[in-house]
């Protein structure tokens, strides 16, 4: 099925009520978590959770470690409002 393009692979599937997941990464090698602002986020089309993986004060030890992830409805609504989120 590969060569004639009809081959199914998981990212082609949407399933009624599915829900895309995002995770926001740290953009420095080192830092201390001071504050995490989702409130817009909260408030963004589409979105149905938000869940901290570090709290306030937290070391953050590698550029891309975890801070927090997000699911919505659509991959661009989840995009869209992890645009929103402000970390200090």
């Amino acid at each position: 099925f590969k060569t004639t393009g009809r081959a199914v692979y998981s990212y082609d599937v949407n399933r009624p009520g599915m829900h895309f997941g995002v995770l926001l990464g740290s953009a420095h090698a080192h830092a201390i978590l001071k504050s995490v602002d989702a409130s817009a986020a909260e408030k963004s089309p589409g979105v149905a959770a938000i869940h901290r993986i570090k709290k306030d004060g937290d070391e953050l030890t590698y550029a891309g470690e975890p801070i927090l992830a997000l699911a919505a409805d659509t991959e661009a609504h989840a995009y869209d409002a992890l645009r929103l989120v402000k970390v200090d």
